[in-house]
């Protein structure tokens, strides 16, 4: 289940990524963030400022390279489901040994 959970994110991240011209929409950049609750969270001014940082060094939004930004934002999305992930095995842990 964890790796189709991790498998799922990165899909979405990557589709939502993908095309310089998408606005933000509840569809998959939507779905990949509620899917990456509560991690999300705190790692929501690292995933912007990292995000921002790549469109501008790219020129992705004036036609520049888009797999740079679609690569990082896949990686950033990847890795707040990973720390998802381990936060559910601590709180499972818990569970079990208390």
């Amino acid at each position: 289940m964890a790796a189709v959970y991790l498998a799922l994110v990165c899909a979405l991240a990557a589709s939502a990524f993908a095309n310089p011209n998408q606005a933000f929409s509840w569809g998959r950049e939507g779905v990949a963030l509620g899917l990456t609750l509560p991690a999300v969270v705190p790692a929501l001014p690292f995933v912007y400022l990292t995000g921002a940082g790549i469109w501008d060094v790219t020129g992705a939004d004036s036609g520049g390279p888009m797999w740079p930004v679609t690569l990082v934002y896949t990686l950033m999305f990847a890795t707040v489901a990973v720390v998802n992930l381990w936060l559910l095995r601590r709180v499972l842990g818990r569970r079990s040994a208390g």
